[in-house]
Order: structure tokens, then C-alpha cells, then sequence
């Protein structure tokens, strides 16, 4: 719970530093978004973890956009490694910011495991971060994320924390 709050903090910080206003959006109701991103995972004694993940955003107002997720995700740990896969959803809110350039946003997601269940059986995250648009059609994505895993064969349900990277393409 406390990293859901430092998530929460860490957007509301995203949204005050790149002043929030109630004007000048980019992004409209009913515009779809496909985002692709990536995130490695390593950690010490453990392996590492390397995830895609796949995107399709319906925006319902210029602040509210859902979705369906999927994923795809290669783990090794020690002497062994496994792929495995995800589908879900997700909720994504959009603030308005003085510059349409830059969009914050603040969501949350939850995933199934496809297949394997070695790395986790059902996965809750919240994240916050900052959308970059160079232009009106394109975004680069920089989010922070806080992630709940359960149902591990691996050892006991684990959280974790990063960063994940991604580009964005609205129609």
C-alpha cells in the first residue's frame, strides 16, 4: 500500500511541476491509442525480467482512456529462464497541462498470467508518468510503476518498482 501512495505522490508531484491547467489539451474524446512499451527488471540474486507490453486506448473524454493490455515477458533466474505472457486491462487518467506538449497521467492495471505461472499468477500495478509529444499523433512515455505480483511458484507474492519506456501513436 505504501507504494500505491508514493506512486500517487510521485504523480502529483508530475502534474504541480508541469503546471496543470484547465485548458489546452492534446488528446480528445474518442481518439484510440496504441502504445507499445518496455521495462527490465534485475535484481540482485534473483535473475531478471524483461517485459513488452501492447496497448490499445480508447480515450471516452479528453482525461478518462481504457483498454485492453497484453504482455510478453522472458525471465531467467539462476540457471533456468521461462517466457510467459499476460492479457488485461487498464485505466488511464489524463490531466490537462499548460503545455499540450507534456500530458501527466496517473492509472492502474490488472493482468492474468497466460500459460507458465512461474513469475505470477495475477498482477495488480499502479503508475504515474508523463506522456512527451512531439507532435499530435506521437508520444513518448516515461512511467513509474508500483506492482503487486500473486500467486508465485517462485517463492512468496512480491512487489516491485521501476521504470518503463514506451512510444505512443494516437488515431
Amino acid at each position: 500500500m505504501r507504494g500505491v501512495l508514493r506512486i500517487a505522490a510521485a504523480g502529483v508531484a508530475a502534474v504541480v511541476v508541469s503546471g496543470v491547467s484547465a485548458s489546452g489539451a492534446e488528446l480528445e474524446a474518442g481518439t484510440r491509442e496504441a502504445a507499445f512499451s518496455g521495462t527490465f527488471e534485475s535484481v540482485s540474486g534473483s535473475g531478471s525480467t524483461l517485459q513488452l507490453s501492447a496497448e490499445l486506448g480508447f480515450l471516452l473524454t479528453k482525461h478518462h482512456e481504457v483498454g485492453p493490455t497484453v504482455a510478453l515477458y522472458q525471465a531467467s533466474g539462476g540457471w533456468s529462464w521461462f517466457a510467459s505472457g499476460s492479457l488485461g486491462a487498464f485505466y488511464r487518467y489524463n490531466f490537462v497541462a499548460k503545455d499540450s506538449r507534456q500530458v501527466p497521467f496517473l492509472g492502474f492495471r490488472v493482468e492474468r498470467a497466460l500459460g507458465d505461472y512461474d513469475l505470477f499468477r495475477d498482477r495488480l500495478e499502479a503508475d504515474a508518468g508523463i506522456r512527451l509529444l512531439p507532435s499530435p499523433a506521437v508520444s513518448v512515455n516515461v512511467t513509474g510503476f508500483y506492482r503487486r505480483n500473486t500467486g508465485q511458484r517462485w517463492g512468496a507474492n512480491q512487489n516491485s518498482g521501476g521504470v518503463a519506456l514506451g512510444i505512443s501513436f494516437f488515431f
